[in-house]
């Protein structure tokens, strides 16, 4: 249990961005461990320590990267939104998650942007500070909630710096490109179903296939 408990603890630094840290302490692990002559156990940290580096090296650390943020961009096409999050810790990128939020022709992208803030964040905690391309609406008070919420204080940013505009733009080709594909793949299914219709010459599109 304590080396589970352990292992643990060590991925959830990882995941905040400590790697370097785990990296020292599995080259001492694995010094004690040649020193004990437990070479399978050394082994072990040797290979843990190689598969740390090259993570490392494919972070891509930028001195430009956001230290600890979050960035949120919004592109919007044929009244859907795509809205993608990028995870950055310790001016690591850390991937990111595409949504699709449902929203009426006439909600606006601030409004949009506003609504998918506050439910992105009600039970994920979040970084000091969150990046955006859009202002939503009521950002002040979002921001007041979120930091009486999590007890700590966060800041909503919208960049003007040249370096960090670029990583923004980046950000929004993303979610264009991932909205485009969307909006692709609903074209093909909606096709499919129209020649399984002529196929079995049925009078309608279905709309619902159940498999047993």
């Amino acid at each position: 249990k304590n080396d589970y408990d352990k292992s643990v603890n060590e991925c959830v630094d990882f995941l905040n961005g400590k790697s370097r840290s785990i990296q020292k302490k599995f080259s001492k692990e694995m010094e004690q461990a040649s020193r004990d002559l437990d070479f399978e156990k050394a082994a072990i940290f040797r290979d843990r320590i190689k598969s740390l580096t090259q993570i490392q090296s494919s972070q891509q650390i930028n001195k430009n990267n956001f230290v600890d943020a979050d960035l949120v961009v919004s592109y919007r096409l044929e009244n859907i939104t795509c809205i993608v999050v990028f995870f950055y810790r310790s001016k690591q990128n850390w991937g990111n998650q595409c949504f699709f939020p449902k929203h009426d022709i006439e909600n606006s992208e601030t409004e949009v942007m506003e609504s998918f803030l506050a439910q992105f964040y009600e039970n994920k905690i979040p970084p000091k500070e969150i990046i955006l391309n859009i202002k939503p609406n009521n950002l002040d008070l979002l921001e007041k909630a979120l930091s009486n919420k999590y007890n700590k204080k966060i800041i909503f940013k919208i960049p003007k710096q040249k370096n960090q505009l670029t990583i923004i733009n980046v950000a929004i080709q993303n979610a264009k490109e991932t909205l485009q594909r969307k909006l692709l793949g609903s074209e093909k299914n909606n096709e499919s179903l129209k020649q399984l219709s002529e196929f079995f010459k049925l009078n309608f599109i279905p709309n619902l296939i159940e498999v047993y």
